[in-house]
């Protein structure tokens, strides 16, 4: 008769195994499973949230600050201590919306706690705002898209890093002008597993204006 104790004390070290795994993990800070008459509770507290301050700037077409630009901010983020209960009674994730407006010079800067920040517009009167449709990065190409940023990680920052030295840039041109002299950036710095990559300048892939077009001073002076 073969004996079943060997299988049996494998599945017990893999269970302790993955119970280690899961109260030494810094994903989840917290792991309870309550069990009663009334209800299941299963809490995780992932502590996926990240505090960041922002930095951005709105800008013309020829790269001068606008101020008095309303800009429009989703801030995507996990509650933190949040159970789940039978029914639903309590949100795992939440989304908060921020107005900022920018300064004289163009410049905004915020505070932000969450792992997703949007930006889901950019408002003057008399402007239309300049940005790539195309949300998707591509490895060897510039990433143009400057209006979403993932500022935290299975609770670690990054990783998409502002920095005030080199902040977003946000185009938006006059009602009726077509050439634009500067470009969009996401700015800041992006750490990949595959590398870091400081963000620079770049004309969108999808340009949510299909009637404008880059062209620097010296190409309108020649034309």
């Amino acid at each position: 008769m073969i004996s079943r104790r060997p299988l049996v004390m494998c599945c017990v070290a893999i269970a302790a195994a993955v119970m280690v795994a899961i109260f030494v993990s810094g994903r989840w800070r917290y792991y309870v499973l309550l069990n009663s008459t009334e209800r299941s509770v299963f809490r995780m507290d992932q502590g996926s949230n990240v505090a960041i301050r922002f930095y951005g700037r709105v800008v013309d077409e020829s790269g001068r600050g606008v101020g008095g630009a309303a800009v429009k901010v989703e801030l995507r983020g996990i509650n933190e201590g949040w159970a789940y209960e039978s029914g639903g009674a309590n949100a795992r994730s939440f989304r908060k919306r921020l107005d900022v407006v920018s300064d004289d010079a163009g410049n905004l800067v915020f505070d932000a706690a969450g792992h997703l920040l949007i930006i889901e517009d950019v408002h003057h009167p008399g402007y239309r705002w300049l940005y790539d449709r195309n949300p998707a990065r591509e490895r060897g190409k510039p990433f143009g898209c400057n209006w979403a940023f993932e500022i935290a990680s299975d609770g670690k920052p990054g990783p998409y890093f502002p920095d005030e030295k080199s902040p977003a840039q946000f185009v938006i041109v006059r009602d009726g002008v077509s050439d634009v002299r500067v470009r969009p950036s996401r700015g800041g710095s992006d750490r990949l597993w595959y590398g870091t990559f400081v963000n620079e300048p770049v004309w969108p892939d999808q340009p949510s204006l299909p009637d404008v077009r880059y062209a620097d001073a010296n190409i309108i002076q020649r034309e």
